[in-house]
């Protein structure tokens, strides 16, 4: 029976049953192979050991052995660690936290088949953005501002931009700036920002397995970090999202571009332009304004890991 290790966030080892799309491929890898679940807290950076690991039983994660050095034939990394509290366990921002998760993974590329690779996860900080032509690969123009003298230029350029964090998920820590007052914050505090313009719209999201997009959905009149649902909310999928076709083209585009070839991604939207990539920790699912889920592409992703596991 083939070795399979797991990393999910704490909050997904904690309340597994919430997260359905981290339930599911818990019980799929647990039922067919060896598994055992770590987290990005209980990697040992020092020593390159996982100091806490975990196995699940009867539906329950349950400790297991302590202080290990990584062995398995398959390592899902489906967590970059951004819920943790990074400064418990040492690092200044969650960025630094992140990158010492990549050089970590990077000790066992070569005994180890590693999924969300170190190097593709990099690509997924927002500060990469900065580096690429909005014309040319139809993402919204990002920026990094050094000081608060350039941010107040660049937003007296501007008008309004929206502030987010490089490391992050969930709209944590995304706020629109369109005033220069306070805008020394984003320079007293450790973690990096970059500084996106502002670009309207409804949000979509295509799910790529490796470099196959696999579905779709957009959020119509969804909430955002300043404004409420609106009443119209709904959620288009597939073939009902408009210019989607052109979407996944322009999608496919950024991921080659970043060198992005093997994984699980999704690559979101505002409106017609690119706004970012994310990587280990996607939600395969989504639900409506009746909290009924109306999109589901775990299916897919057991497939593709069922898959990719056999042809080791």
């Amino acid at each position: 029976m083939k070795k399979v290790l797991l990393t999910l966030s704490n909050r997904g080892l904690n309340n597994l049953s919430t997260f359905p799309t981290f339930n599911s491929i818990t019980n799929f890898l647990n039922k067919k192979y060896n598994l055992t679940i770590t987290n990005p807290s209980s990697y040992n950076f020092k020593n390159n050991l996982l100091k806490k690991t975990f196995k699940y039983k009867n539906s329950k994660i349950i400790k297991d052995k302590e202080n290990i050095i990584p062995s398995a034939d398959f390592w899902l990394v489906y967590s970059d660690g951004y819920p943790e509290d990074e400064k418990a366990i040492g690092f200044k921002c969650k960025t630094d936290f992140v990158n010492a998760q990549i050089k970590f993974l990077q000790n066992f590329e070569n005994s180890i088949k590693i999924l969300n690779k170190p190097t593709n996860e990099q690509k997924t900080q927002k500060k990469y953005f900065t580096e690429l032509s909005p014309s040319k690969y139809a993402i919204i123009p990002t920026y990094l501002a050094n000081s608060k003298s350039q941010l107040e230029s660049l937003l007296e350029e501007k008008k309004e931009l929206v502030a987010k964090p490089n490391i992050g998920g969930g709209r944590f820590g995304i706020e629109k700036i369109n005033s220069t007052s306070n805008l020394e914050k984003f320079f007293e505090i450790p973690e990096p920002y970059v500084f996106q313009e502002m670009y309207p719209g409804n949000e979509t999201r295509i799910w790529f397995l490796d470099e196959k997009a696999i579905g779709a959905r957009t959020a119509i009149g969804r909430r955002t970090p300043w404004s409420n649902e609106k009443e119209n909310y709904q959620v288009l999928k597939n073939r009902e999202i408009p210019q989607l076709e052109k979407k996944i083209k322009d999608a496919k585009k950024i991921l080659k571009g970043f060198n992005i070839e093997e994984g699980i991604y999704s690559v979101d939207f505002m409106a017609d332009k690119v706004n970012e990539i994310n990587g280990a920790g996607l939600g395969f699912t989504f639900n409506n304004k009746q909290d009924k889920q109306v999109v589901d592409y775990r299916p897919k992703l057991i497939n593709y890991l069922s898959n990719k596991i056999k042809n080791l």
